[in-house]
Parts: C-alpha cells; structure tokens; sequence
C-alpha cells in the first residue's frame, strides 16, 4: 500500500515540476524585462535629473570592492552626447537588522546626485526613513531611533564617494 502512495506521489511530483518548468519557460523573458524595467527604474530615480541618452542598462558591469563600511558589486555607467557624466553604484552595507542593499549615483566630480535603498531588513517604520527620496542617506536619529542603521548607510555612503573620486580615471573612461 504504501508502494503504491510512494508511485501516486512521485507521479504528482513529476507533474508538478513539469508545469513549473514549463510556465517558467512561459514567462522567462517577461520576468527578464521586468527585472531590466525595474533595475532601470532605480537607477532613474538615483540618477534624478542627470541627462543621459545610452541604454544605461547595458553598461551595467559586475565589480567588487569591499570596504570595512560596505561592499560595491555592480557599477552603471550614464553617458549623454558621447561623454560620460555619471556612475551609479550599487552597494550593500550591513544595518542594525541585517544587509542593506542601496544605489548611489555620483558625478565626474565624485558628488552624490542622488540615492535609493533598494533592499533592507530594518524594523518597519524606523528603517522606511530609508526609501526617502532627494538622496537623503542619513535618519534623524533621535526621532528614529536608527542610529545604527542611518551611520552604516552614511559611513558607506562617504567610503564610496571616496572611492569614486579616487577612481575617477578607471570609472569615467
């Protein structure tokens, strides 16, 4: 009897993973382009009114540079009329409840133009301070409480506009 539960479930299992795969297959290059469409979004809203006419998108290149404050793993690169004039950065700092995961776009001369949390673990309602737009980094930690989070997004923040314009050669050519 239990032979035959054993067969009935690997049967169901076979099934289940065959349909998987298949709407997988199904709705691959949809979740691909949402994927694209939103990464595109975030670096708009770092890049705030930066001009740029490439397909920043296409730029995106895998780095990694590790800081004691923060890690940076993807770098864009934003170019209007041939002339690159913006980089955006991708980086993760660790916060009071864990990673935090945030972009930052800086200009040729290492000054920050904008900036987005794009993932955190914070307590709700103190680390929402964090998906505040106009490039604000830091909390106001007596009303917040998050100090701890607002320094490790702020010290990060100050390592990579250092690196950035220490950088500016490799970066901006």
């Amino acid at each position: 009897m239990a032979l035959k539960h054993a067969g009935a479930l690997a049967v169901s299992l076979a099934l289940a993973l065959a349909t998987l795969s298949g709407l997988h297959a199904l709705w691959e290059d949809t979740i691909h382009n949402n994927r694209l469409n939103y990464e595109q979004e975030l670096v708009n809203e770092a890049l705030q009114n930066t001009p740029y006419d490439n397909d920043i998108i296409s730029t995106r290149q895998s780095i990694l540079v590790v800081f004691p404050t923060a890690t940076i793993n993807v770098v864009w690169k934003a170019v209007y009329k041939n002339q690159l004039t913006a980089v955006v950065v991708k980086a993760v700092a660790q916060g009071y409840g864990g990673d935090i995961i945030f972009i930052i776009a800086y200009n040729l001369r290492g000054e920050r133009l904008g900036a987005r949390i794009v993932q955190h673990r914070e307590t709700p309602g103190i680390g929402d301070f964090l998906h505040s737009r106009g490039g604000a980094l830091r909390a106001i930690d007596g009303v917040s409480s998050a100090t701890i989070t607002s320094n490790a997004v702020a010290d990060a923040a100050a390592d990579i506009a250092d690196w950035v314009r220490d950088n500016t050669v490799m970066l901006f050519n």
